[in-house]
Order: C-alpha cells, then structure tokens, then sequence
C-alpha cells in the first residue's frame, strides 16, 4: 500500500484512522477486529496461524506505509521516529502490542532500514548492492519458502528506537520525481540544473503528490536513493551546497555513467545567472511602482522637491531595470543558440543513421542500376511478345469469318425483310376508289361545308379523304377522269409519308 493510492488527504493521524471500516465503530464486531489486531504476535507462524498472522501483519505493514507516506507519523514524508510509536496509534485506551514485530519483519524483508544504516550504505556502492540482493532475491525467496513449508520463526521484536527509512516510498518517490524532470526536458541543457533548482522541483513535485512540503530529510533521502542508482550525478560545491550541479540521465541515454563537463557547468551559471536576474527585476519593477506612488502622494501634500526627488530615483532604476532586461535578453539568447545547435546536431545524427540504414538496405537487397535495367529490358520484351500473341489471335480471327459468308450473310437479311415488306398489308386502290363514292365525297370536302361531322378523324377517313383530293386534282388537270394505275401510283407515293406527319 503506498501513498499514491489514497484518495483523500487527512489532516492528522487520527483522521486517517477514523476512515479506517471499523477503527471508529464501537460494535461488538468491530471491537473483536480490533482486539486481535492490537494482540501480539504468537511465538512463532505455522499452518495453523498461517492466515490470522498474515492478516495481522499486512494490515500494520500497510497502514505504517499510508501513515508515514503522508507525512501523519512525524515530520518527514520518507521516514518516521520509531520511539512513542505505538502510543500514536492508541484507540480507546488500547495499544498495538505487535509493533515491534511488524517493524522486525519489514527490516529483515528490505522494506525499513534505520536512518544510519542507510546513510552508511549510501558511502558505498556495495552496501547498496548488498542491499538490493537481500531486498530482492533473499527476502522474497525466503518468503517463499516459508509459504511452502507452513512456517518461520518469528522474528526479534524491534527496539522501537531511532528514525527509519521506508524504503518503498523512497524508491516510489524518487521514480516519479524523476520521470516529472524528464517529462518537462526538451533538450540536453534541461538535464543539467544547480543544486537549488533540483531541490525546489523536488518540493513542488512532493507537494502536488501529498498535499505538504517535504523536509530536508526527505530530499536528502531521494538525493541519495537517484544517486546510487546512477541516475543523476552530482557534484557539491563545498563552499555552498546550493551551488551544486545536478545532471540528470535520460531515459534514452547509451552512457553506462554521467559526467559533467565544462558544458554542463557553464549552462547551470547561466541558468543561475538568469534566475537571478528574473528575481532583480521583479524587485526593480516593485520599486518603481513604490517611487512612483511616494511621488503622487507627496505632490498631493505639496511636497514638490520631495517628489522630484522620487521621480529623480525613479528614473535610475528604470535604467538600471533596462540593463537587467538586456542581459537577460542575452543570456537567455546564448541558451537558446545551444539548443538550437543540440537540435541540429541530433538531426545530423539522424540523417547519419537514415542514409546508413538506407545503404545497408540496398546493399542487403541486391538492389543496383544494373539489376533495374535488366528487369526493364526483360519487362519490355515481355511486353511485346504480348503485343505479338494479341496480333496473331486477331488475324486468326478474321480468317475464321471470312468476307464471303458475310455477303450471304447480309443478302439472307435483306430476303428476309423484302419477305416482312409482303406481309404488311396493302390498300388496293381501285377498292379504295370504289368505295370511297368519289362524287358525294369530294362534295361533302367542299370550303362550304363547316359541319364539324364531316371533319375525319381516324386514319381509314382520312385515307380515303385525301383519295378523294388526288382525284379531283386529276381531273381538274386533266380535264378528263384519271385513270386507276395514275391514282395507284400517286397513293404509292403517299403512303411512303410518315403516319406521324399525316397526324
């Protein structure tokens, strides 16, 4: 259980144990839990107490970790005082009896170190080593082996003396606060900072994950934890410990160590430099605004040299102010100059790695002009063998149909329709003639007559109408009757009309 987990934040210890399900409850049930979590430990862990036992000691394991993690045990965030301990976690008169066990077998599991111990194996990078083997390869193989066989001994009970180190949360929080710096690095120059810079994002990164400040104790702590593991190195400086320089490794950095160089340190002076400038600003901004509010108060008063006197200052820290904005203006300028020269190296770098990559590729590929031109060559004659299949299968073709079966072709069509032509049927003229009573016909087609019942108005009428005309435009020519094969031969000539233009 870590603090990264808790929903909520508490004020005090006592309000993270009133949230606790039966800490606050005054049942019977929720007294009998509390009876045997207060109880001691018995002598020894066996099949038989296998799950009360680890109940009991995953339950206090747990709560020391949120307690200490949020800073509710005492005034550090990564340790706590094991003396009185047991009377901070005292409920209605009743107190862990089984503290001293708890803190036993979290150190002999890797889990708590006492402060001094951990500050010796920070000395030695095969204290921490050796530290690293029983934490992670001994404890839990022992543990394991416990589990199979059903049982341990249980281990010494705890002094209760002395400030500890919980270890989970200093490696939980040197992890996140790590990954907050790398996540906000852009470039080369982020990863190198003094060593105030490092401590104040340490405090606000602590802060937004607790809720509280940290103390020194805890910075000293993660310090010590990053730097044993090789991710950032620092270098003291033993006039003033703020003037340090911390260089932070990059998660994608091929360097098995850091080292700074006189690069690194001229970046954190100019980073200083800067950081010190922006702070004679602001102090040369609120003097001005100070000045020229004393100048108006003491023209009201009617002050006048007085206020002349401020206006006078006023003026000398405007241009003591313009010189502030100036060098920073360079400085900053210089900074981004190297970054910009960082960027182009890593991109000179890229193209290095493409146009090897890009080598290395065609040389694994066979792929040469040579190897292009003869597949083109070969492609092209493909192309026309293709060309020549496709000419070949057309001449075979048109032998196959030859020209004198399409004569025969197309005279058996026009037979055919000539056949078709027989069959429509054919108005008779000398029929049409006779029956079409010409002399009362041609009378009743006179200009004179204006009934509407002698207008035609199907096809036979108006056939037989325009018999009638042909005829008497016959004999008016003629001056005689006209003979049939004559009108015949004028209605042939009509009937060749579109019905569609007689409509």
């Amino acid at each position: 259980m870590t603090n990264s987990k808790i929903p909520a934040r508490y004020p005090n210890l006592e309000s993270y144990l009133e949230s606790l399900p039966f800490w606050s409850s005054t049942d019977q049930k929720a007294n009998d839990k509390v009876s045997f979590l207060f109880s001691r430990f018995p002598a020894a862990r066996n099949t038989l107490n296998a799950p009360s036992y680890d109940e009991k000691m995953a339950f206090w394991r747990g709560v020391l970790t949120e307690a200490c993690g949020l800073g509710l045990i005492g005034e550090h965030v990564l340790s706590f005082d094991a003396d009185s301990l047991e009377t901070k976690f005292k409920r209605r008169g009743l107190v862990p009896l089984g503290l001293g066990t708890v803190l036993a077998d979290m150190e002999r599991t890797g889990d708590l170190i006492p402060l001094a111990k951990y500050k010796q194996r920070s000395a030695s990078p095969q204290g921490w080593a050796s530290w690293a083997v029983s934490s992670l390869i001994v404890a839990p193989l022992s543990w394991g082996i416990s589990q199979i066989t059903g049982g341990r001994e249980q281990p010494k009970s705890h002094s209760m003396r002395g400030a500890h180190v919980m270890i989970p949360l200093v490696k939980e929080t040197a992890e996140a606060f790590l990954e907050t710096i790398r996540k906000d690095a852009h470039y080369a120059s982020d990863y190198v900072l003094s060593m105030s810079n490092f401590q104040e994002q340490f405090g606000r990164a602590m802060e937004a994950r607790v809720g509280r400040k940290t103390s020194n104790v805890d910075f000293e702590l993660v310090q010590v934890y990053l730097q044993q593991r090789g991710n950032v190195l620092i270098a003291e400086d033993p006039t003033n410990s703020e003037h340090g320089i911390v260089k932070v490794k990059p998660l994608t950095s091929s360097q098995s160590s850091l080292v700074i160089t006189n690069t690194d340190r001229g970046i954190v002076t100019m980073k200083s430099t800067v950081a010190m400038l922006h702070k004679q600003v602001d102090e040369l901004e609120e003097r001005i605004i100070d000045l020229t509010r004393m100048a108006q108060q003491r023209l009201r008063a009617g002050q006048k040299e007085r206020a002349l006197y401020h206006i006078r200052q006023k003026k000398l820290v405007t241009q003591v102010l313009e010189k502030r904005l100036h060098s920073v203006e360079t400085i900053e300028g210089i900074i981004g100059k190297i970054q910009s020269a960082e960027t182009e190296t890593e991109v000179l770098t890229a193209y290095d790695a493409g146009s090897n990559a890009l080598k290395s590729f065609i040389k694994e590929s066979g792929l040469t002009v040579e190897a292009v031109e003869g597949t083109m060559d070969r492609l092209q004659d493909a192309l026309a063998d293709q060309a020549e299949i496709d000419e070949a299968m057309a001449v075979g073709q048109n032998m196959i149909l030859k020209p004198e079966e399409d004569e025969d072709l197309e005279e058996e069509l026009d037979a055919l329709l000539a056949e078709e032509v027989e069959k429509l049927p054919v108005v008779n003229a000398e029929l049409a003639f006779e029956t079409a009573h010409v002399p009362p016909l041609a009378a009743s087609v006179t200009p004179n007559a204006t009934s509407s019942s002698a207008i035609p108005t199907t096809t036979h009428e108006l056939d037989a109408e325009l018999d009638a005309l042909l005829l008497e435009d016959e004999r008016s020519a003629l001056g005689a009757t006209p003979s049939l094969a004559k009108v015949s031969q004028k209605k042939a000539s009509r009937d060749q009309i579109p019905e569609a233009l007689l409509a």
